[in-house]
């Protein structure tokens, strides 16, 4: 049974199984994970795609089910200005059949043109990185530590990786054996995961925006930081074409 949306109709296929990643002005994102002692292929096996065009990625293993969702989304607020397809957002499940540690996901640019800058620029609850040549600007995002943290209050991963709180540091990075990495001159963040017990599964998400320099634009324009703050369920809204006012 799909783990994501699963009461949403995949299209007919198969389509041919390609390793997830999205093309930008800045290069091309690749999306890989690593569960415990299994990495997990590039290539998955299988691909389905739903009626908003949404991609949705398949992987089995004895320890564990993975889904990975790719969809363009609107952003909300100011961000909304953005176009769509400047604004892509990927969604893990995680659904585990034995205990798991070390789990690492991992989003990271290659074939970056020459003359593209890179930078941290997260903040508190938003783990970040933005690169930017005389054209473009582009954040990518996702969950620091804290906003781990909250999150398992909340619902969407384990409430036990809520006791990891103590570990983790004023900027949220974390270290106790998980949290977030900045690799490859801030283009690229890998998350460590706390450890998942069999039956446990958890939702993750990170998000990418681009947006085109103009001669106007204020040296504080975050648009893109802002639209790429976004939770696992706006993406999943997006992808089963569940339309919103702001």
């Amino acid at each position: 049974m799909p783990l994501l949306l699963p009461h949403i109709a995949r299209l007919p296929g198969p389509l041919v199984p390609a390793p997830p990643s999205v093309a930008t002005p800045l290069g091309v994102l690749d999306l890989r994970a690593r569960l415990g002692g299994w990495t997990v292929p590039p290539r998955p096996g299988r691909v389905d795609r739903l009626p908003t065009g949404a991609l949705i990625h398949h992987w089995e293993h004895p320890g564990a089910e993975l889904e990975l969702l790719l969809c363009p989304f609107r952003p909300r607020g100011d961000a909304a200005v953005l176009p769509a397809a400047n604004c892509w957002g990927a969604v893990w499940r995680i659904d585990a059949r034995a205990a798991l540690s070390g789990v690492r996901l991992t989003a990271s640019f290659r074939d970056v043109p020459a003359g593209v800058e890179s930078e941290y620029a997260g903040s508190q609850g938003t783990a970040a990185v933005e690169l930017w040549d005389a054209e473009t600007v582009l954040h990518l995002g996702g969950p620091d530590a804290e906003d781990l943290y909250w999150r398992a209050e909340l619902g969407g991963v384990p409430a036990a990786w809520a006791r990891y709180f103590d570990t983790v540091d004023v900027g949220g990075a974390g270290w106790a054996g998980w949290g977030v990495e900045y690799l490859d001159d801030n283009r690229a963040l890998r998350w460590t995961l706390p450890a998942l017990e069999p039956g446990d599964h958890a939702f993750f998400q990170t998000a990418l925006a681009w947006r085109t320099r103009r001669p106007d634009d204020s040296e504080y324009d975050e648009r893109t930081l802002w639209a790429v703050q976004v939770g696992y369920e706006r993406v999943l809204e997006a992808a089963a074409g569940m339309a919103h006012p702001d």
